[in-house]
């Protein structure tokens, strides 16, 4: 008798794989994944181009540090401090707005959007 056991594949069993699956990714991560797409989409330059310097902001943005607002103690005000991210929906409302009407309907397919209709708007 011949036993069998089946094991994980190894990208799976490791925790970076399982720490990406329980975290979201940065909202460039959307416009990267499009680029990913680019022959699928039929990009041209120019908006290759746009997306690339969209995700590159987006990416600048990211973790940034922001004022939040003041905070008041005797004899002066602080600053109190909160980690800029924009959202993977105006990440993807931007990058959207650099396609055609074409390309945006395979880009909703390819993104898993379809399900999604208030991220559209």
């Amino acid at each position: 008798m011949i036993a069998a056991a089946f094991l994980p594949l190894r990208a799976e069993a490791t925790p970076v794989a399982i720490a990406l699956r329980a975290y979201p990714s940065p909202a460039y991560a959307v416009v990267d994944q499009l680029l990913s797409h680019r022959e699928q989409l039929s990009l041209d330059q120019r908006q290759m181009t746009a997306l690339r310097e969209l995700s590159r902001r987006l990416g600048e943005i990211h973790g940034a540090p922001r004022i939040a607002g003041l905070d008041r103690v005797p004899g002066k005000s602080v600053p109190r401090f909160t980690q800029a991210s924009p959202s993977r929906d105006q990440a993807v409302r931007s990058a959207l707005a650099l396609l055609t009407s074409g390309q945006r309907l395979e880009a909703i397919r390819l993104l898993h959007l379809s399900d999604r209709p208030e991220v559209l708007k």
